[in-house]
């Protein structure tokens, strides 16, 4: 059975999912309709929230499959490295709890232990419990940010679909020159 804080994700991600489907079944119109120029249009909307509930699932919508399989990789790394320090993080966490008691019960019976446990907690337990505490936060925040470029790209993307640009190399008057064309 899952556990609560699990469950709650899980709970959080279904109702990403279905307010991206809403907003894609409010955009459709959208999608269908084509601009003055005839070029096919994808709805920004729900590019963006498929982008926010699954990882590169923006950029698949807009056929930018490069792009999503980029993103499935790096959020999904970043997904794994946070789950990996936050067990590490609670398991150095627990020991070092587990050596406070026992510091604890070896001051209150004067045992000559008490060194070896200070040490532990001073030089082991307690730098090891920050280190990874502060690295899932960093991930956390490396995770925000790349989910939020991931779908500012699967917007972009999504508003420009459809559009053709192409590189016109052409030689004038004996000069070699350069330009792109863009077909509204």
């Amino acid at each position: 059975m899952p556990r609560p804080r699990h469950l709650k994700a899980l709970l959080f991600a279904l109702g990403l999912v279905l307010m991206a489907s809403l907003a894609s079944a409010a955009d459709s119109t959208r999608t269908v309709m084509p601009l003055l120029s005839g070029r096919p249009q994808k709805s920004t909307t729900a590019a963006v929230f498929m982008s926010m509930a699954v990882p590169g699932l923006g950029q698949a919508y807009t056929h930018n499959y490069i792009k999503a399989a980029a993103a499935v990789a790096i959020e999904g790394a970043l997904g794994w490295a946070i789950s990996f320090n936050n067990d590490q993080y609670h398991g150095y966490r627990r020991a070092n709890q587990v050596a406070q008691q026992n510091l604890a019960a070896a001051y209150a019976e004067n045992r000559p232990d008490t060194l070896v446990y200070r040490n532990l907690i001073d030089t082991f337990y307690g730098p090891r419990e920050r280190f990874f505490k502060n690295q899932r936060n960093r991930n956390i925040w490396w995770l925000a940010g790349t989910v939020i470029l991931s779908m500012g790209d699967a917007y972009v993307d999504a508003h420009m679909y459809g559009l053709d640009f192409s590189p016109d190399i052409t030689f004038k008057g004996g000069t070699v020159g350069l330009s792109v064309a863009c077909k509204f």
